[in-house]
């Protein structure tokens, strides 16, 4: 279905009504509506068909790695979320993967932090046309660029994790501000504003926003924000010098490459861990509205930065297909790779259907070259699979 711009998910891999506030400053009003829309009810299963139909999805993608399994979650609305699960969770040990394991989602880790940015605007703490320099002072052009920037990857950045002084030295803890430091003095790739540029920068920047504005790192924010409300049981994000927690290991070809990083690198930008009916819940919550008020959220989806003509919108936090590309029903989405592991999660904004799918593998197609978008694919087979049985 979109052949016409797979290359863009390669680009944006990772190598991801006013809100009443609580006593201590937290969105409440959405976020109680959320938790109420994602309530755990006695619903009835989806189709037999349907059930295997994504089960043989599962199947054939897991017959396509080396090494690895993955794990696919549908939520439509009225029935049980069903996930499948195929291939090999431990490679060391034979273990096969099931619905319930964990794994690294890379850059839909940029999700919650979209959303606890977007909430903090409907606080009043932040404003979309804040630049980065009145909260921290960090970047040589932070006068220049705003929150609405950083959101939409328009701010013109280099990207940090291209910086040959982190070659060699993945594995290794690092800090957001020796992070941002490696490209705080270089030029920018484009002007402020004027065009897409993707930059996992610009979501490290956003994580330390977040703390200077609420005085919780990043990570903090968001299990009290989220993580703790919407009963994300399975879902983390490592903060500070800590490192990955228990998720299946990863795999690059045959390949185990779980340690080949330190989550410190990526930070805001793609370290947090979650398993597919976590995904399911967030999806449904955050990419539907749930969380923002009614206006930002409207915002969020008029706001039309254009990534590829025809084919792709960047919105604030999250990007969408354009209707030749997605169909009738506007689908909301972010994507993920991290070393060894690739993510998808994806939202349809009229009939409510929310997918994900978590893997541990990529394919090796050459000498430097990976498919980790394959999640991508297996989506488009499952919308295509619920729109046969319509």
């Amino acid at each position: 279905m979109r052949s016409e711009v797979q290359w863009m998910s390669i680009l944006i891999a990772l190598c991801a009504c006013s809100a009443e506030k609580s006593p201590d400053g937290s969105s409440t009003d959405a976020l109680d509506t959320a938790v109420e829309d994602t309530a755990e009810a006695t619903l009835p299963e989806v189709d037999a068909a349907l059930a295997t139909g994504i089960q043989e999805i599962a199947d054939s993608a897991a017959g396509d790695l080396e090494a690895g399994g993955l794990i696919i979650g549908v939520s439509v609305p009225g029935y049980a979320p069903y996930v499948a699960a195929a291939g090999i969770a431990d490679e060391g040990t034979g273990e096969r993967m099931a619905p319930d394991h964990i794994s690294r989602i890379g850059s839909v880790t940029k999700t919650f932090v979209s959303a606890a940015t977007l909430q903090l605007v409907d606080e009043g703490l932040l404003s979309l046309d804040d630049t980065v320099s009145q909260h921290i002072d960090v970047l040589a052009r932070g006068d220049d660029i705003t929150v609405a920037h950083l959101l939409s990857h328009t701010s013109g950045l280099q990207d940090y994790t291209y910086d040959s002084e982190l070659a060699g030295r993945f594995a290794e803890a690092h800090t957001d501000e020796a992070l941002i430091a490696l490209i705080a003095d270089d030029s920018l790739n484009s002007e402020p504003g004027s065009s897409f540029g993707y930059a996992n920068t610009n979501y490290v920047l956003l994580g330390m926003l977040i703390e200077a504005v609420t005085g919780q790192r990043w990570d903090e924010d968001i299990e009290s924000r989220f993580i703790e409300p919407l009963s994300l049981d399975d879902t983390r994000a490592p903060g500070g010098s800590e490192g990955w927690g228990a998720t299946v290991p990863g795999y690059i070809g045959p390949s185990d490459v779980t340690s080949s990083l330190h989550p410190s690198l990526f930070g805001a930008s793609g370290a947090m861990e979650s398993s597919v009916q976590d995904q399911l819940v967030w999806g449904q919550a955050y990419l539907s509205g749930s969380l923002l008020s009614e206006g930002l959220h409207a915002q969020q989806l008029a706001d039309d930065v254009v990534v590829s003509s025809g084919a792709l919108w960047v919105r604030l936090g999250v990007f969408q297909w354009d209707s030749s590309v997605g169909g009738s029903d506007p689908e909301l989405w972010h994507n993920g790779a991290v070393n060894g592991y690739a993510a998808w999660l994806g939202h349809r904004l009229d009939s409510g259907i929310t997918i994900s799918v978590l893997a541990n593998g990529w394919i090796i197609q050459g000498a430097g070259s990976y498919d980790f978008n394959y999640p991508m694919t297996v989506s488009d087979e499952i919308w295509r699979l619920l729109e046969s049985m319509e």
